[in-house]
């Protein structure tokens, strides 16, 4: 099944759902989603971060910032 174009959390989000029923390992599968979103593996940090934010996830949080942090974010 092709993957779906667009940067949306959403977007990529089915994308990774798709390469994993397709049988790629899960970074596997998350780095050719953000690669056909046109994101870098920073840009994948910055939606982590992002998402634990959202929903309320101190302890994710702080493991994304120091990831972040390391990155120059």
């Amino acid at each position: 099944m092709p993957l779906e174009a667009g940067k949306s959390h959403e977007t990529i989000a089915k994308n990774i759902t798709t390469e994993i029923k397709a049988g790629k390992p899960q970074k596997q599968a998350v780095a050719i989603a953000y690669n056909k979103a046109g994101l870098s593996r920073d840009d994948a940090a910055c939606h982590a971060y992002l998402d634990c934010a959202a929903r309320g996830d101190a302890v994710g949080l702080a493991r994304h910032h120091a990831k972040l942090t390391k990155l120059g974010r």
